[in-house]
């Protein structure tokens, strides 16, 4: 895939970080832990192709909080940080 469409498809799996913490996921969706593995998957092919530095650090480190927030109970935590994420201006990592 293209950077284009990897950063596509790492916006999608934000948004539904952003819509679903763990505890509302929706059937038929496959599982958080499948979900979070996906945006981490999705993150690495992003990173690799970015040269900003300092934006791959900031998303990176945004991406950690959001799931260790969702993963200790922190619905708010995890869904601002996964709002930050979402609102994150992704043409910065071309």
């Amino acid at each position: 895939m293209s950077l284009r469409e990897d950063i596509s498809t790492l916006k999608a799996l934000v948004s539904l970080a952003t819509n679903y913490p763990p505890d509302d996921y929706p059937p038929g969706l496959g599982t958080f832990e499948d979900h979070m593995a996906d945006l981490t998957e999705t993150w690495a092919k992003v990173k690799v192709k970015s040269t900003n530095i300092e934006a791959i650090q900031y998303y990176e480190g945004e991406m950690v909080k959001m799931i260790e927030r969702y993963r200790q109970g922190d619905k708010r935590g995890g869904q601002a940080s996964a709002h930050a994420l979402y609102n994150f201006d992704l043409s910065t990592l071309k």
